[in-house]
């Protein structure tokens, strides 16, 4: 009877551990001075510096790519320094181009302060199949590209919750 209850509880705590893998992300704040912003990321993220042509790198000094990846969506933000100033249309231009999305909306959101725009966009990517909401943020010769692509059934609390934690230091 002892090993029927131990084998019962064992399988109960692996059902409560699987459920919890379906919750919410622990978000954890990361602060990324050298390019003068914090986002909060729910798991493990990548950076990486971004390849530039040799016509980019005269425009532009530095940039990287802070990424976390799921099977459901992607979080990303780009940070890019720039040698003389910020053409930002032209900026959010550029970046909804490389989303390769049908649609665009514009989004309510707006970060105080600086200069910001939040684009929506539906069938994007190669496919088609993935929504995204980006933020588009200058500060100085700073240009982020706060991005969630998505696909349908990701839980809309992630998107809003890592774009909103997006600051510029």
């Amino acid at each position: 009877m002892k090993k029927f209850l131990a084998c019962c509880f064992g399988l109960v705590s692996i059902a409560i551990s699987s459920a919890a893998l379906g919750q919410a992300p622990e978000w954890k704040r990361q602060i990324f001075r050298g390019d003068g912003f914090e986002v909060e990321f729910g798991a493990p993220f990548t950076v990486t510096d971004v390849p530039m042509s040799p016509e980019t790198s005269k425009l532009v000094q530095r940039a990287a790519h802070y990424l976390q990846d799921s099977s459901k969506y992607a979080l990303l933000v780009t940070a890019g320094l720039m040698k003389y100033g910020i053409n930002f249309e032209n900026g959010v231009k550029t970046g909804l181009a490389s989303a390769n999305c049908k649609t665009v909306t514009d989004g309510p959101y707006h970060l105080t302060g600086v200069k910001s725009a939040e684009k929506i966009g539906t069938t994007c990517g190669s496919q088609g199949i993935l929504s995204s909401d980006i933020l588009f943020v200058t500060k100085g010769k700073w240009m982020y590209t706060v991005i969630v692509f998505y696909e349908a059934g990701t839980d809309p609390e992630i998107v809003k919750h890592f774009l909103r934690s997006f600051k510029v230091l």
